[in-house]
C-alpha cells in the first residue's frame, strides 16, 4: 500500500512525464492517493487555499467525530470488555484514516511553501507570494505542518514505543554497553530479548496491527521509518522545486538510503514481504534514474537546437 501511495503521487512530485499507457493504468488506482481535491479540481476550478484547507481539514475534521461518537459509544456501556472494544475499534479507525491520508495532505501542505523565480505559487500561479493570501496560506499550512508531516508520525512513534519501546532502564544499559565497546548481545540476552518481544506481541493492543502486523517485534519503529521515507519522497523533495535536477537527485538519495535500510533490518515477518519491499525501493529509484536521464536528454536537445540556431545565424551572416 505504501509502495503504491508514493508512485502515485511522484508524477506530481517530480513531474514525471509518464508514458500513456501508464497514465492509463495509474488513473484506475487514483483513490489510493486520496487525492480528492484534485480531482474535484478537474470539474470546478477552486483555489489552492481551498483545496489545501478541503486537503488538510477534511480528514482531521472526520478523525475528531469519530472520537467524539467513540467517546458517547464507550460512556454508554458500564463493562470493561465493552468500553476496552469500542476504544481499540476508534483507536483502529483514527490510525487507518491518518495512514491512508497522511501522504497527500503533507504533499500539499508542502506545496504550500515552494514559490517559483516569478514570485508566484508553483502550486498555483494566481497566487502571488508577496501578497497577504499567501501570508494566509502559509500561516495555515504551518499549523498543518505540526498536524500532519511531523504530529501523525510521532503520533504513530509514542502509541508504538509505547508498548513495545525499551524502559528507561533498559536504554541506559543499551546506553552504557555501546559506549563500551560492545554492539552485539550474548546468547542469553538475545534469548531473554526475544522472548520480551514475544509476549509484547502477545499482548499488544489490536490496535496497533493497523502499524505493525506485518513487521517483526523488535521492528517496532519501522512503521514510523517508513512514514518520513514517504514523507521525504513525495513531501519534502518539493521545496527544491518540482522537476528539477537537484530535486531528483536528492530523491534517489533518500530512496537508497531507505533502500539501504530495508536490506539492512529485513523487518518483516514474512520473508516474501522482505523480497516485495526490496524490489519496489528498486523500481522507485529506477523511476528517479529515469526522470533525471530524461531531463539531461531534454537540455541536451534544447543545447543541440540553440547551437544549430546559432550556426545557421552565423552561416547566414557569412552569406
Amino acid at each position: 500500500f505504501s509502495f503504491y501511495q508514493v508512485t502515485l503521487l511522484m508524477g506530481q512530485v517530480y513531474a514525471v512525464e509518464y508514458p500513456p499507457t501508464y497514465q492509463a493504468f495509474e488513473a484506475n488506482f487514483d483513490w489510493l492517493g486520496f487525492n480528492l481535491m484534485m480531482e474535484i479540481d478537474c470539474y470546478q476550478k477552486i483555489t489552492f487555499f481551498t483545496r489545501l484547507v478541503g486537503t488538510t481539514l477534511g480528514p482531521l475534521l472526520f478523525v475528531i467525530i469519530m472520537f467524539i461518537f467513540g467517546w458517547i459509544s464507550v460512556q454508554t456501556t458500564k463493562q470493561q470488555a465493552k468500553k476496552e472494544a469500542r476504544k481499540s475499534m476508534v483507536m483502529k479507525g483514527i490510525l487507518m484514516v491518518s495512514f491512508v491520508f497522511l501522504p497527500s495532505a503533507s504533499f500539499v501542505v508542502f506545496q504550500s511553501f515552494t514559490c517559483g523565480e516569478d514570485n508566484l505559487l508553483s502550486a498555483d500561479p494566481s497566487v502571488n507570494c508577496e501578497s497577504t493570501e499567501y501570508s494566509l496560506i502559509v500561516l495555515y499550512a504551518l499549523v498543518m505542518l505540526f498536524i500532519w508531516p511531523i504530529g501523525v508520525p510521532f503520533y504513530y512513534l509514542y502509541v508504538l514505543g509505547k508498548h513495545y519501546g525499551p524502559s528507561a532502564d533498559e536504554m541506559q544499559e543499551t546506553v552504557n554497553r555501546w559506549l563500551s565497546g560492545q554492539f552485539g548481545l550474548k546468547e542469553e540476552e538475545q534469548a531473554k530479548m526475544e522472548e520480551r518481544y514475544m509476549l509484547l506481541e502477545e499482548q499488544a493492543p489490536p490496535y496497533l496491527r493497523v502499524l505493525n502486523a506485518e513487521f517483526e517485534a523488535p521492528c517496532w519503529w519501522v512503521p514510523v521509518f517508513e512514514q518520513y521515507r514517504k514523507l521525504a519522497i513525495t513531501g519534502v523533495t518539493i521545496l527544491f522545486g518540482a522537476g528539477t535536477v537537484d530535486q531528483l537527485i536528492v530523491g534517489m538519495i533518500i530512496a537508497i538510503l531507505a533502500a539501504l535500510v530495508y536490506f539492512a533490518v529485513q523487518p518483516y515477518k514474512n520473508f516474501g514481504d522482505d523480497l516485495f519491499s526490496m524490489v519496489s525501493h528498486f523500481q522507485i529509484v529506477l523511476v528517479l534514474l529515469w526522470s533525471l536521464l530524461v531531463k539531461f536528454n531534454k537540455r541536451l536537445e534544447e543545447a543541440g537546437e540553440v547551437m544549430s540556431e546559432t550556426l545557421d545565424a552565423d552561416v547566414l551572416g557569412d552569406l
